[in-house]
């Protein structure tokens, strides 16, 4: 029954993604979105606190698969409008470095304070909308100056197709970041308590890398940072698959800042820059959207390796894919600087 709620939420959050996007680029009012999500997502919370059967849970994760993709898709667009334009890897490293205390302190604290999901539900209704605002005292696009008519269409990106199957296989490998990882790693015979720590460097790790990601793509570029991250999260599978003692979990959450944190920051830089300012909204959703749908995908292939083939067979399959979206990556950009050749021949 889990599965199947799963299933339904992160099918739903790749169309809502998409959806809310292109509803913020074509209205310019980010603001309003984030405000709608923010009460939708209360009166789901609100609803989880309560739920008791299947049909319960299935209600909530319709509800969460509509409202929390309003938020986590509009909140990073927000915040490049309102970022230095001379530096917005510096400004979204910090920015995003919230996200990652956030998520410790969802995962750390709020189970020290609370007996029950029950309870921890209700109390992040309550402290929800602290968030909006927040996001309240910036400005839409719009107050900007900036025209509303797209300034990009998809079918003129060069190489966007490519770069948008790397980052789908990519996605692939993110099941075993956690999940697969976690339960490879009690295979192995790590204690609970060990697992949660290991777990928790990632968090820690994010937290302390995000805003040196920042600062790299704003010197080296988002392109080359992703090429990085691509070959990080790569290693970061084929590390894993190698390892046979629950001690040594540890080593492949090393290439996290490269891997993951790299690979976050890189993304949207990129196809904020690709798509242009019009379509903001749906750069940052389209990152949410390749991300589940690579995610669904990857929870089906792995779990299958892993029942089959065995979790290091798995995690090799894993980062075999991942090579083949740095492969595509690299094609991605090839396509683009001829096209820019091109244009500066012309």
């Amino acid at each position: 029954h889990i599965g199947i709620i799963l299933a339904i939420e992160s099918g739903l959050m790749m169309f809502t993604a998409l959806a809310w996007g292109r509803w913020a680029d074509h209205t310019q009012h980010f603001k309003r979105g984030i405000g709608i999500s923010t009460v939708g997502l209360m009166v789901t919370l609100a609803w989880f606190s309560g739920a008791e059967t299947f049909g319960d849970f299935v209600i909530y994760g319709l509800l969460r698969g509509v409202f929390m993709t309003g938020i986590v898709g509009l909140m990073p667009a927000l915040a490049l409008a309102n970022l230095d334009p001379d530096s917005p890897g510096t400004g979204f490293g910090g920015y995003r470095r919230y996200g990652s205390i956030g998520f410790l302190f969802a995962a750390s604290i709020m189970p020290l304070l609370f007996a029950d999901i029950s309870s921890m539900a209700l109390a992040a209704m309550v402290y929800v909308p602290i968030s909006y605002w927040f996001v309240n005292g910036l400005k839409d696009p719009v107050a900007h100056g900036e025209s509303v008519t797209p300034d990009t269409k998809l079918s003129k990106v060069p190489g966007l197709g490519f770069l948008l199957a790397a980052l789908f296989l990519a996605n692939m490998s993110e099941p075993g970041v956690h999940g697969f990882f976690n339960t490879y790693a009690r295979d192995l015979g790590a204690s609970v308590e060990w697992v949660g720590i290991v777990s928790g460097m990632t968090g820690v790790i994010a937290l302390l890398s995000l805003g040196y990601m920042g600062r790299l793509a704003d010197r080296i570029g988002a392109a080359r940072l992703l090429v990085y991250g691509f070959v990080a999260q790569g290693l970061r599978m084929l590390t894993t698959s190698f390892i046979t003692d629950a001690d040594w979990m540890w080593v492949p959450h090393l290439f996290h800042g490269f891997g993951w944190a790299g690979r976050e920051v890189g993304t949207l830089l990129l196809l904020s820059a690709l798509l242009g300012k019009q379509l903001r909204g749906l750069a940052s959703s389209l990152l949410i959207s390749l991300r589940m749908g690579g995610m669904m995908a990857g929870s089906l292939l792995m779990g299958w390796l892993a029942e089959t083939q065995g979790y290091p067979v798995m995690f090799r399959v894993i980062a075999a894919l991942v090579g083949l979206g740095w492969l595509a990556l690299l094609i991605a950009f090839r396509l683009q600087r001829r096209e820019a050749a091109v244009r500066a021949g012309g």
